[in-house]
């Protein structure tokens, strides 16, 4: 029995110099990884933004055929409520009225017009306005709403063509800055 006790016990443990070690390695694969997740979400705010347009021209137009007046899609870029520069849009009726209330795009998310723009819709569902307002693009047929991500780099384009005819609206290109 008196071999036992003077036997030096081995511990099956870990020093705080290996612990120490693994969580410095755990940590710089976490500052990896974090990097890694943070361009995943990129041009989500585009896509919801480019979506929500095409819905509000869709909303605009159905509102000119239903209520037999027009309707105007007003656009721009404004200040948003958390103070960033964001686009904003509104559908207005014959009179001018808010047709629902002003939408924002996600913070960070901008039309490239540079003034406020709007695209009217007739009773039929065509588009209306004077030539000037609808530039040679496809001989006239349609106008194009641009889109884009506001960030110093890697910034994303997306354009929406609305066709004057018919007022159909369709997503056309998406650019990589």
């Amino acid at each position: 029995m008196r071999e036992t006790l003077n036997k030096p016990c081995r511990r099956n443990a870990f020093t705080l110099i290996e612990m120490l070690a693994v969580l410095g390695i755990v940590g710089i694969m976490m500052v990896i990884a974090v990097g890694a997740f943070d361009s995943m979400g990129r041009g989500q705010g585009l896509r919801g933004g480019v979506l929500n347009v095409r819905s509000s021209l869709a909303l605009a137009r159905q509102y000119a055929v239903t209520h037999r007046e027009r309707a105007t899609l007003v656009f721009g870029n404004g200040m948003s409520p958390a103070g960033r520069r964001t686009g904003y849009y509104v559908i207005t009726n014959s009179a001018g009225q808010a047709i629902g209330a002003t939408n924002f795009l996600t913070d960070g998310i901008v039309f490239t017009n540079t003034s406020p723009d709007r695209i009217e819709f007739k009773y039929d569902g065509s588009c209306g306005g004077n030539s000037r307002s609808w530039p040679q693009l496809a001989g006239g047929l349609g106008r194009e709403i641009v889109i884009k991500e506001d960030r110093p780099k890697y910034s994303l384009t997306a354009t929406t063509v609305v066709f004057r005819l018919t007022g159909q609206a369709k997503s056309k290109v998406w650019v990589d800055d």
